[in-house]
């Protein structure tokens, strides 16, 4: 009784009183190892602990491709009707044509839903700084990846330039990488890829070193397994939705009024469709 009461205890405090995006995590990794006894005697032990652990993060949808005016706005209507309440549109284009088909993208859209823009490494810093100039005045939020992703000093003039955010990161590796973008203010919004910052433990690092200079992080790619780890982080803004890996999964990201409902499973909340994993094996 007395490991029971300690347990309901220790479920209230993550309830009312802990940071919740900062126990999410552990809330659902915990709920394999709580003792029979426990739940026998608290049947919505739980349902407690899901409370903490239950959240949603925005989430940006990328990316339209199409060079062609008509074809974007016909993948952007596709996303809205989808439910995505902010779209990435590729750009390093000639100007006019990024411009064009950002507008027509932005009618389809309507209002409220959010258009950002990724240059994949693009431009020189002074071409990018003209470009997010007019990207800005074209109503876009972010401008990603301006220029080439080790120039952290080009990243840090175009983002000085620009009244609208910079966001990159994806490109570089370890903590190590994502603090030269932090030291020398490359960015507004700090991007860690899962896989080239090392996994959950340096993705965690990388946070928690932007969040000390309240710089916030958007996740890169690998939708399912940065929901959960992005839940986590207090200053985590958007969870990348990319579709790619969707059929290696069970289970799908579910999508409510534009936001990523944060998994109630344990773990990281997907598991791998083994049929659909052995489909792709090599020898």
């Amino acid at each position: 009784m007395q490991a029971a009461n300690a347990a309901a205890a220790t479920a209230a405090y993550w309830r009312d009183s802990a940071p919740k995006h900062e126990t999410q995590l552990l809330c659902r990794q915990l709920l394999h190892d709580v003792p029979e006894c426990v739940r026998s005697t608290f049947p919505d032990f739980d349902n407690e602990f899901l409370k903490a652990a239950s959240a949603t993060l925005p989430s940006l949808l990328s990316s339209i491709e199409a060079l062609e005016s008509a074809l974007a706005q016909i993948e952007a209507q596709r996303f809205t009707e989808m439910g995505f309440r902010a779209v990435k549109i590729r750009v390093g284009h000639d100007l006019p044509t990024d411009l064009d088909r950002i507008r027509t993208v932005q009618s389809e859209l309507g209002d409220g839903i959010a258009v950002y823009t990724d240059a994949n490494q693009a431009f020189e810093p002074k071409e990018a700084i003209r470009r997010g100039l007019a990207l800005a005045d074209a109503g876009v939020t972010w401008f990603e990846e301006p220029v080439a992703a080790g120039d952290f000093a080009g990243h840090a003039m175009v983002r000085a330039a620009l009244p609208i955010d910079v966001a990159s990161g994806e490109t570089e590796y370890t903590r190590f990488g994502m603090q030269q973008y932090l030291d020398a203010g490359s960015v507004d919004v700090l991007m860690p890829d899962l896989q080239r910052v090392g996994g959950y433990t340096e993705f965690k690092v990388a946070a928690s070193a932007a969040a000390a200079k309240n710089v916030p992080i958007s996740s890169h790619f690998f939708t399912e397994y940065s929901l959960a780890v992005g839940g986590s982080e207090v200053g985590c803004r958007t969870i990348e939705s990319i579709d790619w890996f969707q059929p290696l999964f069970n289970e799908a990201p579910e999508l409510v009024d534009g936001q990523l409902v944060v998994p109630d499973r344990p773990g990281h909340g997907f598991t791998f469709d083994r049929k659909a994993v052995a489909h792709h094996a090599v020898d």
